[in-house]
């Protein structure tokens, strides 16, 4: 993977061109795959939490026992979930490729004979445990007096913060990682550590351009899922009548915004990283000026397995 180490960045326009190709050939593959990914998260998640939510709403004593079994469930249902991120991660990969691909290659990080993929996917969830524990310490010093049930409001407003936090946090270093999966899809060679570096160099070398191809990527229907969002929020959650149909309908049109979003910067990583590392050719011949009609079977640049 010496082609990581390159410094200029790839052409915006190239990389929305073959973006562009992708949606209109293969993102259906893309979006099925995503949708059987959330229904396991929906899945995990279910299975870890509910059971500790239902128990503190309730108000009853938590036992050790049930606290450490829920926290070691919570930890493997996070590397499940981690190593399905790589196999969705091997999917997008796949179709900006134009290899061969099914819905079962969610599940590659799952037959991975080497390890790797489950070494990376517990060093990942173990730095998730690490920004719970720091941000749990810290409500603990800031709010000491906090009880524990999400029927006090203040309790609630806290939780809700601390989590929000949580999830900003999770959320930059997934992105600071975000091309270590595709680094062990493409070097058989590459250790789960040595994938975490590579990728932190790539990201930090191109960490603006990146995130701006990514979030540009999500197109109008990033623009719309923010607005959508935006006007959900000023609805009240008791709202009746006229504003709770509107609420409903809103919320159906935020979720399939929000897929069709995540469908776009799903294909966004492979096309930045594939365009770094030299996989993606770009030839003069495939250029099409906009005004002409795009034969679906023509390429706008070829990727090798």
């Amino acid at each position: 993977m010496e082609e990581t180490e390159k410094t200029v960045h790839p052409d915006f326009k190239i990389m929305r061109m073959i973006l562009n190709q992708c949606l209109m050939n293969r993102s259906k593959q893309g979006l099925f795959t995503l949708l059987l990914k959330t229904f396991l998260e929906i899945l995990l998640c279910l299975v870890t939490l509910v059971p500790a939510v239902s128990l503190i709403e309730s108000g009853k004593p938590i036992l050790t026992t049930f606290l450490i079994g829920t926290l070691l469930l919570f930890f493997i249902a996070s590397v499940v979930n981690n190593m399905l991120d790589y196999g969705l991660a091997v999917v997008f990969a796949r179709l900006v490729e134009k290899s061969f691909v099914t819905m079962g290659f969610l599940f590659n990080g799952f037959r991975d004979k080497t390890g790797r993929v489950f070494r990376a996917s517990v060093f990942l969830t173990a730095l998730d445990v690490l920004i719970y524990v720091l941000v749990g310490v810290g409500v603990y010093f800031l709010f000491p007096e906090i009880e524990l049930s999400l029927s006090n409001k203040q309790t609630a407003k806290i939780l809700l913060l601390s989590f929000s936090v949580v999830s900003i946090i999770g959320l930059i270093v997934h992105f600071i990682f975000s091309f270590s999966w595709i680094i062990l899809y493409r070097d058989e060679k590459c250790g789960a550590l040595k994938a975490f570096g590579k990728s932190i160099s790539c990201i930090f070398r191109h960490f603006f351009h990146y995130l701006g191809f990514y979030f540009y990527s999500g197109g109008r229907d990033l623009v719309s899922f923010i607005l959508i969002s935006f006007v959900l929020f000023f609805i009240p959650s008791d709202a009746n009548g006229i504003l709770s149909l509107l609420a409903l309908v809103l919320s159906f049109a935020q979720m399939v915004e929000q897929f069709k979003c995540l469908v776009r910067m799903n294909f966004a990583t492979p096309i930045y990283f594939y365009s770094i590392s030299g996989v993606i050719q770009i030839h003069k011949s495939d250029y099409v000026p906009p005004q002409e009609t795009i034969d679906s079977s023509s390429t706008d640049g070829t990727a090798s397995s």
